[in-house]
C-alpha cells in the first residue's frame, strides 16, 4: 500500500525537510541562546547587590528575548534580570535604548567607558554593546539591598560579554 508521501513529488518532499530542518535549527539557535543567558554566577553578583542571589534561571521575557532570572532569597518579585538580545543591534538601536533608560532625563546616564563598543547605566539599569551583540541588567535597584555604582557594573558587563564570545 502506499501512502501520500510516496506519491509526493521529489521537489515536495525535499521543500518540506528543508522546512522542517530550517525550523529544527531555527529552535536549537533560540534554545541555545535561553541557555547562554545566564553569564554570571550569582558569587560575582553578590558583591554588587549586597547579598547572593539564588542561581541563575534561563528563561525568556515576552518578547522572546532569552534572559537569566536571578531571584533575591526570600524576597518575592525582587530579581535581577540579564538580558541577552540574540537579534543583531546596531548603534543607532543602543542610542533609542539610552533615550528610554534615561526618561526624557530624568535620570543621570553615566557612560561606561571601555566597555564592549558602548555601555551605560542609570539607577536600576545597564546595558552594553559589543558588535551586533547588546545585553541588558535589570533589577539593578529593586533586586539590590545596596547603592550600585557604575564602576561595579562595567565590570559586570565586561564580564558577561567576554562570556557571551567566548561561551
Amino acid at each position: 500500500m502506499s501512502t501520500a508521501e510516496d506519491i509526493r513529488p521529489l521537489p515536495a518532499r525535499a521543500a518540506r525537510l528543508v522546512a522542517v530542518t530550517v525550523l529544527g535549527l531555527a529552535c536549537t539557535t533560540a534554545h541555545a541562546a535561553v541557555q547562554t543567558s545566564c553569564l554570571l554566577k550569582p558569587a560575582e553578583l553578590a558583591p554588587v547587590l549586597g547579598h547572593l542571589p539564588l542561581d541563575g534561571r534561563a528563561d525568556q521575557d515576552p518578547f522572546g528575548v532569552p534572559m537569566c532570572v536571578y531571584e533575591m532569597k526570600a524576597q518575592s518579585g525582587r530579581r535581577f534580570l540579564l538580558l541577552v538580545h540574540v537579534k543583531a543591534w546596531d548603534r543607532k538601536r543602543y542610542e533609542q535604548r539610552v533615550t528610554v533608560a534615561e526618561g526624557s532625563g530624568q535620570r543621570k546616564v553615566h557612560a561606561l567607558p571601555d566597555v564592549g563598543d558602548a555601555a551605560f547605566f542609570v539607577e536600576g539599569v545597564a546595558g552594553a554593546l559589543s558588535g551586533t551583540h547588546y545585553i541588558e541588567f535589570n533589577g539593578l535597584k529593586t533586586a539590590s539591598t545596596r547603592a550600585v555604582q557604575p564602576n561595579e557594573v562595567a565590570g559586570l558587563l565586561k564580564l558577561a560579554l567576554n562570556r557571551l564570545a567566548k561561551p
